[in-house]
């Protein structure tokens, strides 16, 4: 049963998931879950948020302690660009300057009412997922990928 569960979980995912196309990125977002290399990571409050406008991102990030890792609220902003469903975004500001010029990509995959988004960055051996839901998810009822 578990097997025909999974299969049915796999299978949705797949035809209610859809890739970016333009616009779809614009907004505000807030961070709902993250995981690096599959382990979950403290959701801080506030929570992170990313607001993207036509080429611009604006984001807050947490930087970590030894001992906290919701040490101190952070921000950056950069630009973005999104081809062929696939996103890259090159930071211009940010509150540790060594990041500063540093781009990345990934393949953001939406549910169907493109109100929630996953993406998975990699930075060398290490993974990072990331699941973001709309700001005007406060308000309204939108899919949820679980």
């Amino acid at each position: 049963m578990k097997f025909y569960a999974l299969i049915t979980l796999v299978l949705s995912f797949n035809v209610f998931s859809h890739s970016a196309n333009d616009g779809d990125l614009e907004g505000t977002w807030i961070l709902a879950e993250s995981k690096w290399n599959n382990q979950a990571l403290e959701l801080c409050q506030p929570k992170m948020t990313k607001i993207y406008t036509e080429e611009v991102v604006m984001y807050t990030w947490y930087e970590s302690s030894e001992d906290n890792f919701c040490n101190k609220l952070s921000v950056g902003q950069g630009t973005y660009e999104l081809k062929d469903g696939i996103v890259t975004e090159t930071i211009i500001n940010h509150s540790n300057s060594t990041m500063i010029g540093q781009s990345f990509s990934y393949k953001p995959n939406f549910m169907f009412d493109k109100k929630s988004f996953i993406q998975e960055v990699t930075f060398g051996d290490d993974v990072l997922f990331e699941r973001w839901g709309s700001k005007s998810c406060d308000q309204q009822k939108c899919a949820r990928i679980n």
